[in-house]
């Protein structure tokens, strides 16, 4: 479980299937679908099987910089507005 204070999170499920849990919520997410993890509430993404193929999105965009550093970069969570639990 991890929170975002400054963006929403959207997993769109391009083959495979995932449980997303929001929150207390826990909805299963499969091909053609997305889920919508806001942000300030905590939330997860658990792939169900041996894969996924999913494509993320962040809005506002900014994110990405703690997912793929720049060279030298060390990412810190809390400079990029997360916390986890």
């Amino acid at each position: 479980m991890h929170t975002h204070s400054r963006e929403d999170e959207l997993v769109y499920v391009v083959q495979g299937h995932l449980i997303a849990r929001v929150g207390d919520a826990r909805v299963e997410v499969g091909p053609g679908a997305y889920a919508a993890l806001p942000r300030g509430v905590p939330h997860t993404i658990e792939v169900v099987g041996d894969e996924a193929t999913l494509l993320a999105s962040f809005v506002p965009g900014g994110l990405e910089r703690f997912l793929v550093p720049r060279k030298g970069e060390q990412p810190d969570p809390t400079a990029f507005g997360l916390t986890f639990p």
